[in-house]
């Protein structure tokens, strides 16, 4: 006898601070509300704060996501093998093994082979490109050698990355001057499989666009607009929703991405697809089969009263009824980084608790503690000191508020070594 999804076993699923540890709360929230029950697996560290003594809370399980294998094993174990059981996956480390788990369980979810394509940004643009979507030009090599050799003989800016890292790690834009420093540099920090991948860099304002599979069908809940640094890193230091950059034509944009991820065989749970507009239209970036980080899930909710994106995958996944309430027009919302370009450690900061009293404040999430080191801007996103969040009527007056808050936060560093 086949049962009713009661019961999710989350990849992945703790989350110490910050977003992740919103993720995580949220996730058993929603578990609560529709009367099901979650394991939550995730490494030690990630687990600390999950609260156990939740009723949803079914078990708690100390496995690293990236292990595929113990991760499989773990679902088995946890299956009474009559359908009630469901494996999910919210974070990027945790996809291939929620994939795997969730076929080996026999429950709905995305395709292994489906998530390892997308994993694999070099194969993914050349099946995007394969079916008619425009794509940067992308070139994959088997070492920073071939990689540095290539960008020599190039003109203009290309995007140096190594093929296998996650959120950004290693993202650098170089040109036939700096390229061969670089690509080596990259590829000894980041890249596991020594792969370096090297494409155009696209000259336009850079968006995503986050989505939902309901009912195996995909749509879009809203469009963010990103700011970043400057060249070389392009650390995402903001988001914006809806966009405040004119000239993106919404209808278009979800019509193109929900065609992308259809044709790239996913079927469930959430998506972020990274998009260019440019003077020759829409070009596609990276697609992802999970949400947005930084607290874009916040943004989604705020700018839709009453939906959460984790609730609409676990519902969905379980057959029950989705509903995603129309975004309101009177609302937006923004995320914006904390950085310093001083260099030192972190001897105090000052400002978290009343940046958070403030009316439009939606969350502020200070990563930095003191005896965090810091080496000036960021190279990429875990060198950020952290992220606030704000609401506004309208998006520039979100993104106001978010600035706000920056001056609010504070961080007093000291000479390296000065802090007990």
């Amino acid at each position: 006898m086949t049962n009713r999804i009661s019961t999710f076993l989350v990849l992945g699923g703790g989350g110490p601070n910050g977003h992740a540890a919103d993720r995580s709360r949220r996730i058993v929230a929603a578990a609560g509300r529709g009367g099901l029950r979650v394991h939550l697996a995730d490494t030690a560290e990630h687990l600390v704060g999950v609260d156990t003594a939740d009723p949803t809370v079914a078990g708690v399980h100390t496995v690293d996501p990236r292990d595929v294998e113990g991760c499989r094993a773990l679902a088995e174990s946890l299956d009474p093998g009559d359908g009630s059981l469901a494996v999910v996956g919210f974070r990027a480390s945790a996809l291939t093994a929620a994939a795997t788990a969730a076929r080996a369980v026999g429950s709905p979810w995305n395709a292994p082979e489906a998530v390892g394509l997308l994993r694999d940004g070099y194969a993914c643009r050349a099946r995007l490109r394969g079916l008619g979507f425009a794509q940067p030009d992308c070139h994959v090599f088997a070492g920073p050698a071939e990689a540095a050799a290539f960008v020599s003989g190039q003109r203009g800016r290309w995007v140096v990355k190594p093929r296998d890292a996650f959120n950004g790690e290693g993202v650098t834009v170089v040109d036939a001057e700096n390229g061969p420093r670089a690509a080596r540099a990259i590829a000894s920090a980041f890249a596991s499989s020594g792969r370096v991948v090297v494409e155009e860099f696209v000259n336009g304002q850079e968006f995503s666009a986050e989505g939902v599979f309901v009912d195996g069908v995909p749509q879009v809940l809203g469009i963010t607009e990103k700011s970043t640094t400057p060249p070389p890193y392009f650390v995402e230091l903001g988001h914006v929703q809806p966009p405040v950059h004119p000239g993106v034509d919404e209808a278009r944009v979800a019509g193109s991405v929900c065609s992308a991820v259809r044709q790239l065989g996913l079927t469930h749970s959430l998506f972020h697809v990274g998009f260019w507009a440019t003077d020759r239209g829409i070009v596609l970036g990276e697609v992802h089969a999970r949400g947005g980080g930084d607290w874009i899930h916040a943004l989604v909710g705020h700018r839709r009263p009453g939906l959460d994106v984790f609730e609409a995958v676990l519902r969905d996944v379980a057959g029950l009824p989705v509903v995603i309430p129309e975004a309101d027009p009177r609302r937006a919302a923004a995320v914006a980084a904390l950085t310093t370009p001083l260099t030192g450690t972190v001897a105090a900061v000052h400002g978290a608790a009343e940046a958070r009293e403030l009316p439009d404040t939606l969350a502020v999430d200070v990563l930095a503690e003191p005896g965090t080191v810091v080496a000036g801007g960021p190279v990429d996103a875990f060198s950020r000191l952290g992220l606030v969040v704000a609401a506004g009527p309208d998006p520039r007056r979100a993104r106001a508020n978010a600035a706000a808050l920056l001056r609010t936060v504070t961080f007093e560093l000291v000479p390296d070594g000065s802090v007990p």
